[in-house]
């Protein structure tokens, strides 16, 4: 025990020793250099000197911390606003495509008026149930959400021969009730429809897909079966449609074989199309 405690002391003499007047002199001096430095910030700061970011915050009377936290601000509110507008811009477009649909379907007879159709549809199923050819079908919500189950003529599926093929269609009183499209139509989405004044829609000649604009006279069946005689050849034997006579009844869509003859095209559309128009028939 008293070799450990001689040997402490020895240790601590020894670092005694090391400690000469010449170190303490230079440690001292260090001192007076950090303590000269010091007073010479406090003194500049006391007089007013400052760099250039510190005159540029004195002049906008803003600290550094202010300065910052609303240039962030700033940023944050633009960032958000931006983004906002853009998005509303995108979604102005998009959203009425997915609320209306791009293309208007097209509607049985007597439903024309698109406005006053969407106005009273209850979307109850009954015209396309009373259409004994299958030539009405149910929009899907690619036409649109506010579409969607509305009825649509659909003639690749049937035709529209305007109920003249309907065995005793007669009322009681034994006159023509009209179409039963029309007929059972609860809310009068389905208006009366004059076959001779008016049309569902034009057929448009396609003649991308018209086998007979392809080869000369290789088509014209359209021409040769139209029920109401609105198509006719032209010199190149290619068909032409005459609206004063169509009332698109859709036969010709119906039949046209240019999907099996160019099923290889890979299109949807046929050589002749029923297309919605606006306005009445000419």
């Amino acid at each position: 025990m008293n070799t450990s405690s001689d040997e402490k002391r020895a240790g601590k003499k020894e670092a005694s020793d090391d400690i000469t007047p010449q170190a303490v002199d230079d440690a001292g001096a260090n001192d007076a250099d950090a303590s000269d430095i010091a007073d010479a910030a406090t003194s500049r700061f006391a007089s007013g000197g400052s760099s250039a970011s510190d005159n540029l915050q004195q002049a906008s009377g803003l600290d550094g911390k202010q300065h910052t936290g609303i240039s962030r601000s700033i940023s944050r509110r633009a960032l958000i606003y931006g983004t906002a507008g853009i998005a509303a811009l995108f979604a102005l477009g998009g959203g009425l495509r997915l609320t209306f649909g791009a293309v208007v379907p097209l509607r049985p007879p007597g439903g024309q008026n698109e406005a006053e159709f969407a106005a009273r549809c209850i979307k109850c199923d009954r015209c396309r149930s009373a259409c004994h050819l299958g030539a009405i079908g149910v929009a899907s919500v690619n036409n649109g959400l506010l579409n969607a189950r509305t009825p649509t003529m659909q003639f690749r599926r049937g035709y529209c021969d305007f109920c003249a093929g309907v065995p005793d269609h007669r009322a009681v009183d034994g006159t023509d009730p009209g179409l039963l499209c029309v007929a059972n139509c609860p809310t009068g989405a389905l208006m009366p429809f004059d076959k001779a004044a008016e049309w569902i829609a034009p057929a448009v000649i396609d003649a991308e897909e018209c086998v007979a604009f392809k080869t000369r006279g290789a088509c014209g069946i359209c021409a040769d079966r139209c029920p109401f005689e609105a198509i006719s050849l032209d010199t190149n034997l290619r068909p032409v449609v005459n609206e004063d006579k169509c009332n698109g009844c859709g036969y010709c869509e119906f039949i046209c074989p240019s999907n099996s003859y160019r099923s290889y095209s890979g299109s949807n559309r046929r050589g002749v199309n029923v297309e919605r128009r606006e306005g009445r028939r000419p």
